[in-house]
């Protein structure tokens, strides 16, 4: 009697295996390793369940990260103020010289024309050919990146100019006024070429080097606190373009080209100088 009542309840608890998990039966059981279509290591792998990273739930988190992470991230970064983006102006005045290098040599390779250097950089807008509407935009875009380093370039120095009694007296607000001066102009070069009107693109050129120059000749007021060959090289600087333009106007030079390159170059140097000196007192 007590047998058949545990051969009962023995039976009885494999039936409720068999309908209740997805178990191996006990019943004709292999042995463990025994049969080829159950080789799955040292356990059955009816009921071992394994979480495997399906293909699916990659694209499914790239897609995600594609239409929500990333937009959003984004939308949280443009929300922030241009002061807070930490973007320094020595970087940003790297990307204005690589891009106007770019596209100033970009666009004498398209104008296919060998002579250009002989009249002036400018040369290079005029037409309507692609070339020279490349150029003309490349120069909108110069403007728009030369007022945004205006801008962290006069926040730079107000920090400077808070951190530091040696340049407690310096005119940050002049300084931006003066490059979104240049900045403006450079736009208006690639609006108006030579092509649509020598005289309003001539005005605009030209306000370049004489903003600049006003810029440099005001420096011991504008920046006081700078060391004193730094004044010295301002005017030194602008003796040399000076006398290009000199030799220009005279006739003795057919082109511009010399005097437009050599204000760029001091320009650059000119504001990386007083970047460095910002972030030594600063």
């Amino acid at each position: 009697m007590q047998k058949s009542m545990e051969n009962h309840i023995f039976s009885d608890i494999i039936i409720k295996a068999t309908n209740y998990a997805d178990v191996v039966e006990l019943v004709d059981t292999h042995a463990l390793g025994a049969c080829a279509a159950r080789r799955e290591g040292s356990s059955p792998f009816i009921r071992t369940r394994v979480r495997r990273v399906l293909p699916g739930s990659f694209y499914f988190v790239a897609i995600r990260r594609i239409c929500y992470t990333c937009p959003m991230s984004l939308r949280t970064w443009l929300q922030r103020p241009i002061s807070t983006l930490n973007i320094s102006a020595r970087f940003i005045l790297g990307v204005v010289v690589v891009q106007l290098l770019v596209s100033v040599g970009l666009s004498a390779i398209l104008s296919n024309d060998p002579n250009w250097s002989r009249w002036h950089i400018s040369y290079l807008g005029e037409g309507d050919i692609f070339s020279a509407h490349f150029f003309n935009v490349s120069m909108w875009v110069a403007g728009a990146l030369v007022g945004w380093f205006g801008w962290a370039f006069y926040q730079e120095l107000k920090k400077a100019k808070a951190s530091s009694s040696e340049l407690a007296l310096m005119r940050p607000g002049v300084i931006l006024a003066g490059i979104s001066a240049i900045a403006v102009c450079i736009y208006l070069v690639g609006l108006f070429p030579r092509s649509f009107g020598v005289l309003p693109h001539d005005i605009f050129g030209h306000a370049i080097y004489f903003i600049f120059l006003a810029l440099c000749v005001s420096a011991p007021w504008i920046l006081p606190g700078m060391s004193r060959w730094f004044y010295a090289a301002s005017y030194l600087i602008h003796a040399a373009i000076i006398g290009l333009f000199i030799l220009y106007w005279s006739g003795l030079s057919e082109s511009l080209y010399l005097a437009e390159v050599a204000t760029f170059a001091f320009f650059i140097l000119w504001v990386a100088i007083i970047i460095r000196q910002a972030e030594v007192n600063g």
